[in-house]
């Protein structure tokens, strides 16, 4: 994986993996970078001198998605073992194994002051307490798009990404459905708050 400048366009670092690196994000303060593999394995990288800090291999399954707390004390990986993992960004110790998804996870996120993490496989996306590892919300795909218009040709609905609004705005979930549309949830009660039709 490369780190470019965005203004110059030149290479900074180059942070080598043995296989093909399916994700990564940033700490709030960019001094760090967290990488999931299709080694099923979790990095954590010094973005200054591109030093590994910290290996996460917990999974079984392959890293699809993955989330830096606001605090930076911990990141969740999504993976294709079905499970979320929140682990400390010091030790590398797993804090929660989030299980209940019924199929691959496609993204995980925090909110803002760190204490839920929002998840969603194609069927459910599911609320999160960090700080216990409880799911506190299930939102099935069909609950929330059933009536909508359905584009020719699809044989069921999906959630196919979800994240938080960002900021002060992240009481919200923005979710994508495969009927085209983008809804706007609570994250506290589940209602649907806004939508959106994609063209």
């Amino acid at each position: 994986m490369v780190l470019w400048d965005v203004v110059t366009a030149k290479q900074i670092l180059t942070f080598d993996h043995a296989k093909v690196v399916i994700c990564c994000v940033f700490s709030r303060d960019s001094r760090f970078v967290a990488t999931g593999c299709q080694d099923k394995v979790c990095r954590l990288w010094e973005t200054r001198r591109g030093k590994e800090t910290v290996i996460f291999s917990e999974h079984d399954g392959i890293i699809i998605s993955m989330a830096y707390s606001p605090n930076n004390n911990f990141i969740a990986s999504a993976s294709a073992d079905r499970t979320i993992r929140v682990w400390s960004t010091h030790s590398g110790k797993a804090e929660h194994v989030l299980r209940g998804h019924v199929g691959i996870v496609l993204s995980c996120s925090f909110t803002n002051d760190s204490k839920r993490v929002i998840s969603n496989d194609e069927r459910m996306l599911k609320v999160w307490s960090a700080t216990t590892g409880d799911c506190l919300k299930t939102i099935n795909v069909e609950d929330v798009a059933r009536g909508a218009p359905v584009p020719l040709g699809m044989r069921k609905l999906t959630w196919t990404l979800s994240t938080v609004a960002p900021g002060l705005f992240s009481r919200f979930i923005i979710a994508a459905c495969n009927n085209r549309f983008v809804y706007v949830l609570d994250v506290i009660t589940g209602a649907v708050s806004y939508t959106h039709l994609t063209l």
